[in-house]
């Protein structure tokens, strides 16, 4: 399957989460999550490692949310408990759908489908080649952060520097790092610009893009049936 189509396929599930307003439909939606999570259950540990602090967050922020709509709210107990109960599943449904899909796809997978489907079209515009040569460098280029700061961490840690530090504090000692770290990427990029300018990339317009992913007709029916059956699912609620 496309990732494009998968990626649809996901955030129209994950949007009728959001706007399901009974319970009927929250927990439908809570069974496909289940059956998701079953068939990729060689994926569990890490859906648990990724999912797991929200899954504690939401129903704090939901208990909090509770008391503060009896004090200001004129509704009774149960409806403000419906509101909040219904809002706090939404919520740990979407967190856990957007996750499964994380673990499934990778950014440099959409980012090639993307280029694959602006080369099919055949369009010779170079500022749209432009936007998404930026947008795939800048997710490249982004995982570098965190691997400067887990670097850092562990050089800390073997010096024996400020282990103990709170989360504020590391936040805080972090961004005084950042300038540092971002003059360091920037001259990544001027370095990389120039081998690509040596190379005679970009002369082109369209430029090519290797592997190319097609998009089938079966992709497109079946994210049609998911947004039909979606839409139908709604409708039926409404009733």
């Amino acid at each position: 399957m496309n990732n494009i189509t998968t990626l649809s396929i996901f955030f129209s599930i994950s949007l009728s989460i959001l706007f399901s307003q009974s319970f009927e439909l929250v927990i439908f939606h809570g069974i496909l999550v289940v059956f998701l999570v079953i068939i990729f259950r060689n994926h569990w540990q890490e859906f648990v490692i990724k999912s797991k602090p929200l899954w504690i967050y939401f129903p704090q922020v939901g208990l909090w949310f509770f008391i503060i709509s009896l004090l200001v709210s004129s509704k009774n107990t149960y409806a403000v408990f419906i509101d909040v109960s219904l809002a706090t599943f939404r919520m740990i449904l979407l967190v856990s759908m957007m996750t499964i899909y994380s673990i499934l796809s990778k950014n440099s997978d959409i980012m090639i489908s993307i280029r694959g489907i602006w080369h099919k079209m055949g369009r010779p515009w170079q500022w749209v080649e432009d936007l998404i040569l930026f947008i795939d460098i800048t997710i490249r280029f982004f995982p570098s952060f965190q691997q400067h700061w887990q670097r850092i961490e562990r050089t800390r840690k073997s010096l024996g520097i400020n282990v103990s530090e709170d989360k504020i504090h590391q936040v805080q000692r972090f961004a005084t790092m950042v300038p540092d770290i971002v003059i360091l990427n920037l001259r990544r990029v001027n370095d990389l610009t120039l081998a690509m300018k040596l190379r005679g990339y970009g002369h082109l317009c369209p430029r090519t893009v290797y592997p190319f992913i097609s998009s089938y007709r079966i992709d497109k029916l079946i994210l049609a049936f998911v947004i039909i059956g979606l839409l139908g699912l709604h409708s039926i609620d409404k009733i």
